[in-house]
């Protein structure tokens, strides 16, 4: 994997700044190495690698924060390549960006207050991938997995790998707990059948 090109990191960085200032926490190893004019480690062209690192966070950051967690379907094509693929947490695929979005309306659907906290990423020595351990959570107020709207409140967990390109997200690979998702929701349905 090779780390972003030049014209991309830089067009990268522009979009996300205002990002990055507000969510990426000062005093981190980023903002000290940025402060200090570091230009030593693996990244291309003189780039330190933990700048690259810290945008690609940035940009999954705001994939979770700004597009998921507020359903805003006008980030998708700013933050996914026209091509990008998602193997989502609940077993379904999408290509492209109206898939995207359809996908993140079936969600929505199910759980209108659907939120997703990161706990973890880690991104490669060249912020070519990332990784992720998130937390999900919502409230099922619409049909899921033939399921009926239960009402209850559920929560699992979930690990994400990022594929970036260009600067924006290619692929998406999701691994969530879908048995103790299931398990939540059927749960409630069998305590209302008694």
């Amino acid at each position: 994997m090779t780390s972003l090109p030049p014209d991309h990191r830089e067009s990268l960085k522009g979009a996300l700044a205002p990002f990055i200032r507000t969510h990426v926490p000062r005093g981190d190893a980023w903002h000290e190495a940025r402060e200090r004019g570091r230009t030593d480690g693996p990244g291309a062209n003189g780039t330190p690698c933990i700048q690259v690192n810290a945008t690609v966070e940035a940009l999954v950051r705001r994939f979770y924060d700004d597009l998921w967690n507020r359903f805003d379907a006008t980030l998708i094509p700013v933050l996914l390549t026209e091509d990008a693929t998602l193997r989502g947490a609940l077993g379904r695929h999408a290509a492209g960006h109206a898939a995207f979005a359809d996908y993140l309306e079936l969600v929505r659907g199910a759980f209108p207050d659907f939120e997703q906290t990161i706990d973890r990423i880690v991104v490669d020595g060249v912020g070519g991938s990332a990784f992720v351990r998130l937390r999900c959570r919502g409230t099922h107020r619409g049909p899921l997995f033939g399921l009926p709207a239960t009402g209850r409140r559920i929560s699992y967990e979930g690990a994400a790998r990022f594929e970036i390109r260009e600067g924006r997200i290619a692929d998406i690979w999701i691994l969530g707990d879908l048995h103790g998702l299931l398990r939540q929701l059927k749960a409630e349905r069998e305590r209302r059948e008694r």
